[in-house]
């Protein structure tokens, strides 16, 4: 992670993708992006390490308070529309990654859920919902088997280092008529894996307001896949892709519905 703005610099294979995603955002003084502002910021990209480049542009960036409020409503919006196309009742739901509950609290709100939980690996202090603290093995004893009509992981997964542990528990709580929606990156080669690692730590670093996490560059690790790959390890694990919308973009995110896998009423195991 020292050099990921160097290494994404020399390829030169997704700079444009970083740069588009940069002009995404406000600049303090509002001044127009330019010829010569890319100029230079190409210039501090290839120039210095990673720690630098984040702190030079998070004073150059605005950082909005109610980004996450505001991705909680917009983001729980997305999947709503998906589980409504599909025609599902739900009336009970984890939201797998949960942070700061944004997305939790407004999807359980829009579907009029009562029985909700949000999971992480972060302890949230007074939480307002069921949340359930990660440990190690990804295991949710909280949950009975079952009983969860719906899963919300997104853009979660690719963080996840045990991801066969987590897909056996997310096969035991789901209800047999229960579906898992996720969002994740289509991630081409170790070049766009790269330009995904520098997004995030944008995202910590220079965009949030307060800073998500100052240590970013030390703690951060993901694990990303295409997205043939992730279809491959929830068929593996006896789930069936039922709704699919993936619009090639800068980022290349995509969502995806798996349910159980039914047999003559058996679920395939």
């Amino acid at each position: 992670m020292r050099h990921q703005f160097y290494l994404l610099y020399q390829n030169n294979k997704y700079i444009d993708n970083l740069l588009t995603k940069l002009a995404d955002h406000k600049l303090k003084n509002n001044n127009k992006k330019d010829k010569i502002y890319w100029n230079k910021l190409l210039l501090i990209i290839n120039k210095y390490p990673d720690k630098k480049i984040y702190r030079i542009l998070r004073k150059i960036y605005k950082h909005e308070e109610q980004f996450s409020l505001n991705r909680g409503i917009v983001m729980a919006s997305r999947i709503i529309k998906i589980v409504t196309s599909l025609n599902i009742k739900i009336n009970s739901l984890l939201d797998y990654g949960c942070s700061n509950g944004s997305i939790t609290k407004e999807l359980a709100k829009q579907l009029n859920v009562k029985l909700f939980y949000g999971a992480d690996i972060i302890k949230l202090e007074r939480p307002d919902f069921n949340f359930i603290l990660l440990k190690d093995n990804n295991l949710m004893p909280e949950i009975k088997s079952k009983s969860i009509n719906l899963i919300n992981a997104s853009m979660v997964l690719h963080h996840v280092k045990n991801i066969d542990q987590t897909l056996k528990e997310f096969k035991r709580i789901i209800s047999d008529n229960g579906i898992i929606v996720i969002r994740e990156h289509d991630c081409l080669d170790k070049y766009f894996a790269n330009f995904l690692d520098i997004l995030h730590g944008l995202y910590s670093l220079v965009w949030s307001k307060p800073m998500e996490d100052p240590n970013f560059i030390k703690n951060y690790k993901a694990y990303y896949k295409k997205e043939d790959e992730w279809n491959k390890l929830f068929k593996y694990y006896g789930f069936q892709r039922i709704y699919f919308d993936y619009k090639k973009s800068t980022i290349n995110a995509y969502y995806a519905v798996y349910t159980p896998i039914i047999i003559n009423g058996i679920r395939k195991l």
